[in-house]
């Protein structure tokens, strides 16, 4: 059939439309009258409001509470104080502090002190490198006839403190006592006995013994310079023979101090008939620090860099007893202070293990003020990672001197040995008790110790068995007369492995 394009007729549908019917079907219709009432509008429900209309009526409610506020707790400052102190309790409420990870409990082991030496103030004791528990010890104590003469006392054990072997020193007067151990020879070590001050104000130099028996003889080393300002806080070494002396000035009455090498640091490895310079090929000596020895006259070093101010320091490493050496570059911070192992089996990864600095932050190469710090490790001649400071529990006061880091040594597994945080003693009459932590490489975490560190302790120094170190202490009690006591702690190479 032809398709009609024609338009249709008003009222008239085209012939191809669909036409739906509007009459009624033949079902029974419900109404029996005609609807005549006009249809019942639909339900209008109101219109959403919009997200800046919900926004605006949200700021009009807070604004009327804040100024609600205001008024009545009296001020914009008390409402932020309280603000603060809301945010603070939903946050500790959201986030609980966790517990710390604790290191192994080892406590504190008293060793009996030699006869005489209970009521001291101090006294000097050196661990020695074998048999294991064996140390020396010295001091002086004045005459009961003559006050101005002191007398100098010495013991020697190897069973950590059970019986104490009294030695036979070559001088009967010494004002002060030291006693050196050899980090080599466990029957080797240095004796310096210092005699009374001078009248003209002139350091006395000390006289120097040498035992290689255990003190059953000694044998006294000359040194190359007298009652000069080189005595004067002068420290020494043993290393297998190798006699080393370092201090602030020249140590060799030849040595220039303005042409290298300035005789700052001097060995001597034939017990001291003859005396050279170890500081050759250092830029500069001042602010020169042994950091360690290892066999076969390797010794580590740090010097102030004399290119850079603001307290930059470099790392030095000599391996033929400071004939020469060898620069390995500049250490981060300010004024910083490296630490290696004691342990003479440390060598790994460049021949010092794991190594830490100490320094202050700096803020456009200036140390920052107040003093803030800052931690890093490496091995020789690799970069220095910073790593985190140590925590500090939320019951320690936040003060300059309780969270100044400490470093103390560097123990097994090259896990560093450090103090921070102040806490309350009852023995703490000068030194107050702090915190032991120990960061562990392995597990890149710090470890607590659960015992703080006692009040008025000194370090005295540290032996090794087979990757395990023993920290030698001594703790002071004052009082009339005053008590000494000698501990050590122990620290295990399985405290910081990963469990």
């Amino acid at each position: 059939m032809p398709h009609d394009d024609a338009a249709p007729a008003p009222n008239e549908a085209a012939d191809d439309d669909l036409v739906f019917s509007r009459e009624p079907l033949d079902t029974p219709s419900f109404s029996t009258v005609a609807d005549s009432t006009p249809a019942r509008p639909l339900n209008v429900w109101p219109r959403a409001l919009s997200r800046r209309q919900k926004a605006l009526r949200a700021a009009i409610v807070v604004t009327l509470f804040a100024a609600t506020l205001v008024a009545l707790l009296g001020g914009p400052a008390a409402l932020l104080a309280g603000a603060r102190s809301l945010s603070a309790a939903l946050d500790a409420r959201l986030h609980p502090p966790q517990p710390l990870p604790m290191l192994a409990r080892h406590g504190y082991t008293a060793i009996k002190s030699p006869p005489g030496a209970y009521n001291l103030p101090n006294l000097s004791l050196a661990p020695a490198v074998s048999p294991a528990g064996a140390a020396w010890v010295c001091w002086t104590t004045p005459f009961t006839s003559h006050k101005d003469l002191w007398t100098p006392f010495a013991y020697y054990t190897d069973d950590s403190g059970a019986t104490w072997r009294p030695l036979t020193l070559p001088q009967p007067v010494a004002q002060n006592c030291q006693i050196v151990a050899d980090g080599e020879n466990g029957s080797a070590a240095l004796l310096l006995l210092t005699p009374q001050g001078s009248f003209s104000g002139a350091c006395p130099t000390p006289s120097v013994y040498l035992t290689t028996d255990t003190g059953a003889t000694w044998t006294q080393i000359p040194l190359p310079f007298k009652d000069s300002p080189a005595a004067c806080g002068a420290s020494a070494a043993l290393r297998d023979g190798a006699l080393y002396l370092w201090a602030d000035q020249p140590l060799l009455g030849e040595a220039s101090p303005f042409t290298p090498p300035t005789a700052r640091i001097i060995v001597s490895r034939d017990a001291g008939r003859t005396w050279a310079p170890a500081d050759d090929g250092l830029d500069d000596s001042v602010g020169f620090a042994i950091v360690g020895f290892r066999p076969g006259g390797r010794i580590l070093a740090t010097i102030a860099d004399p290119r850079v101010s603001g307290g930059a320091t470099r790392l030095m490493e000599s391996g033929d007893y400071g004939a020469t050496w060898r620069d390995l570059g500049p250490l981060p911070g300010a004024f910083a202070q490296v630490y290696a192992a004691d342990d003479n089996a440390a060598t790994d990864h460049g021949g010092w293990g794991q190594l830490y600095t100490v320094s202050r932050a700096e803020s456009h190469g200036v140390p920052t003020v107040p003093a803030t710090y800052r931690l890093a490790t490496a091995y020789v001649g690799q970069r220095w990672t910073p790593i985190p400071l140590p925590p500090t529990p939320a019951t320690i006061e936040q003060n300059p001197q309780s969270l100044e880091p400490i470093a103390l040594a560097v123990g097994p597994g090259g896990a560093l040995e450090l103090e921070r945080g102040i806490v309350e003693s009852r023995d703490a009459q000068f030194s107050p008790s702090r915190l032991l932590w120990l960061w562990s490489p392995a597990r890149q975490m710090w470890l607590l110790d659960p015992l703080p560190v006692p009040g008025n302790l000194q370090a005295q120094g540290d032996s090794w068995r087979a990757g395990d170190q023993t920290i030698w202490v001594t703790t002071l009690q004052l009082g009339v007369p005053p008590i000494l006591q000698i501990s050590t702690k122990v620290t295990l190479a399985s405290d910081v492995r990963p469990r």
